[in-house]
C-alpha cells in the first residue's frame, strides 16, 4: 500500500492521489464458531450511533426498545443489564426534550449523550454533570465523541467542538448556523446536501467523520485540535458487491486506538480496521453474508455481531423475509486471518487459515432460506409486542 505524507492530521496519513488503497490483511469473521452475549427474544436493540462498546469497563451501551428513552448498558461477558442510564426529558437545563439520537462515551466513565441537537453530559452513575451544550450545526449533529476532554460534533466540512467561551470550530470548510446555506449554482447545493456527515469517533485530540456521498465512495475525513486536516478513502474493497459505493460507514473504536469502520449492509465486505497512525488496513469479510447479519464492531479479537429480527411470511405467492431494524441476538464470533501483511500491532492474536474452527461450515443463526428464493424486505419499525 503506497502511502503519501501529505496534509496531516495528528499522525493520520493521507493516501495518494486521493485513492482507495488495499488492505495488508484480509480477515474473515468465523460465524460457525462464538458465544451469545444477548440472546433474548424480547430484547429490542437498536444497532447505528445508540450501539457502543466500552472496551475498560467490559461493556456494550444500546439502546433497547424496552427503554426507548434511556441507554442500557449490558456485560459483554454474561449478556446481563448491568446498568440503566436514565436520561432526563424534557426543555430545563439538564434535560433532552426528545429520544437519544446518539451515545459517545466520555472520560472517567462517563456518556455524552446527543438528542434534538442538545448534548448532557453524564457520569458513571448516570448523573448529569453540567447544562446542556446545544452545538450550533445544521440539525443539530448527528454524532457525539470526546474530543480532548470536551463534546464535539460533525458539521458539513468540520467539526463543532464545545469550549470555555463558546463553540471551537475545527476544519476551514465547517458550515455553522442551524441550516445549510442554500446558494450557489445547483451542483453545488446538492453536494452539500448529499456529502452528510453520518458518523464520528474520537481518539485523543483527534476527531474523524463520514461524510456520505450520493454517486461516490465515502471518506473519512479527520480534524486535529492543533489545526491539521486530512482525509482517507475506505480500502477499495468497499466498492466491490452490489453497489460502488459504500454508503453508512460508521465509525468505532477497536480499544487499542484504531479506528473501525463499521458496515450496516449485507456485502460480504463487512467492515475494516484502520491504523490511524500509519494508514495500514485490515478488511473484515464475511464468508456467508445475510441480510439478517450486522457486523458491529470489534472487542479484542472477536467480532461483535448483531442478529436482526425477521419475519416470514407469504406475499403474492413467493416466500417474503421483511428483516427488522432491531436485534435480540447478539454474538461474538471470532476473527480469522486469510491472507496478506499483518499490520504492526493489530490483531496479535489471530488464527491462520490453517487453524479453521470444526464448526466453520455450520449455519449462521438467521441463515437456511436461499435469498435466490425468497423476497427480502428490510424495515424500519419496532420490534412487535
Amino acid at each position: 500500500m503506497t502511502l503519501l505524507t501529505g496534509t496531516v492530521l495528528g499522525a493520520i496519513a493521507v493516501l495518494a492521489g486521493g485513492e482507495a488503497a488495499f488492505a495488508q490483511q484480509i480477515l474473515e469473521i468465523d460465524l460457525g464458531s462464538g458465544r451469545d452475549v444477548i440472546n433474548d427474544e424480547w430484547r429490542a436493540i437498536r444497532p447505528g450511533g445508540r450501539f457502543l462498546v466500552d472496551h475498560e469497563r467490559g461493556l456494550l451501551y444500546a439502546v433497547d426498545l424496552e427503554h426507548p428513552d434511556d441507554v442500557m448498558g449490558f456485560s459483554l461477558l454474561t449478556g446481563e443489564p448491568d446498568r440503566l442510564v436514565r436520561i432526563p426529558k424534557g426543555e430545563g437545563p439538564r434535560e433532552l426534550p426528545s429520544t437519544v439520537r446518539a451515545v459517545s462515551q466520555a472520560s472517567a466513565g462517563g456518556l455524552y449523550v446527543l438528542g434534538d441537537g442538545r448534548v448532557l453530559h453524564l457520569d458513571s452513575l448516570g448523573q448529569v454533570v453540567e447544562d446542556f451544550w446545544r452545538p450550533v450545526v445544521p440539525g443539530g449533529g448527528s454524532a457525539v465523541c470526546d474530543l480532548g476532554g470536551s463534546p464535539a460534533v460533525p458539521s458539513w466540512g468540520g467539526v463543532v467542538r464545545k469550549g470555555r467561551s463558546g463553540d471551537e470550530i475545527l476544519g476551514a470548510g465547517v458550515v455553522q448556523g442551524e441550516a445549510l446555506p442554500f446558494h450557489g449554482t445547483v451542483q453545488e447545493i446538492v453536494a452539500k446536501v448529499t456529502s452528510r456527515p453520518t458518523s464520528m469517533f474520537c481518539i485523543g485530540e483527534s476527531a474523524y467523520t463520514v461524510a456520505a456521498f450520493e454517486d461516490a465512495a465515502d471518506t473519512v475525513f479527520s480534524y486535529s485540535l492543533n489545526g491539521g486536516e486530512g482525509k482517507i478513502l475506505p480500502p477499495s474493497e468497499f466498492a466491490e458487491g452490489r453497489v460502488p459505493w459504500n454508503r453508512k460507514l460508521r465509525l468505532a473504536g477497536d480499544g487499542h486506538g484504531n479506528l473501525v469502520l463499521v458496515r450496516d449492509m449485507a456485502l460480504e465486505v463487512a467492515g475494516a480496521v484502520i491504523d490511524p497512525g500509519s494508514g495500514c488496513y485490515a478488511v473484515i469479510r464475511i464468508n456467508d453474508p445475510n441480510p439478517t447479519i450486522s457486523f458491529g464492531g470489534i472487542v479484542e479479537d472477536s467480532a461483535l455481531v448483531l442478529y436482526k429480527d425477521y419475519e416470514d411470511t407469504v406475499r403474492n405467492g413467493r416466500p417474503t423475509r421483511t428483516v427488522l431494524y432491531t436485534s435480540g441476538l447478539v454474538k461474538l464470533h471470532p476473527i480469522r486471518r486469510i491472507s496478506g501483511e499483518a499490520c504492526p500491532g493489530m490483531f496479535p492474536s489471530l488464527t491462520s487459515e490453517s487453524q479453521r474452527s470444526e464448526h466453520e461450515n455450520d449455519p449462521a443463526p438467521g441463515a437456511g432460506t436461499d435469498p435466490t428464493e425468497t423476497d427480502i424486505v428490510v424495515r424500519e419499525r419496532r420490534r412487535p409486542s
